[in-house]
């Protein structure tokens, strides 16, 4: 999702991944609630479980060997659920929360650890001073 915002490379992209953060969830530990306005950070899972679920419509995007990320489906036609639904426990290289960062939006899901889990959380100020640099960067090589 935040591809579609900037492409970091180089060095822009290594100072992006050093300005991360290690955060642990215990099992049961909420993650991100839906709905939530506290949307400041997204979080890329490095290892654990998390059971996502929500009452909006999204899926799960991604290869089985790459990030996989959240978004809403492409036609969210149709009747909003009224009762919470688990899509898929999800693990290693899920990015959550990115969209919600990114556009200043509540989140999309809860996600809850179903066992110990590690993840890396990147804030909005930072991912915001790297997009600047990178843009200027590639403004200035045009």
């Amino acid at each position: 999702n935040l591809q579609r915002l900037v492409s970091l490379e180089g060095k822009h992209l290594e100072d992006f991944v050093n300005s991360a953060r290690q955060e642990n969830f215990a099992t049961g530990e909420v993650l991100m609630s839906e709905g939530d306005l506290t949307n400041g950070t997204f979080y890329v899972v490095d290892s654990g479980m998390f059971e996502v679920s929500g009452f909006t419509p999204f899926q799960i995007v991604g290869h089985s060997h790459t990030v996989k990320y959240l978004c809403r489906p492409l036609e969210p036609d149709g009747p909003t659920e009224t009762t919470q639904k688990t899509v898929q426990s999800v693990g290693r290289g899920l990015c959550i929360g990115d969209s919600s960062m990114a556009f200043n939006q509540p989140r999309l899901v809860t996600a809850v650890a179903m066992e110990p889990s590690v993840v890396w959380a990147f804030g909005q100020s930072s991912f915001k001073i790297t997009q600047n640099r990178a843009l200027l960067s590639s403004k200035k090589s045009v």
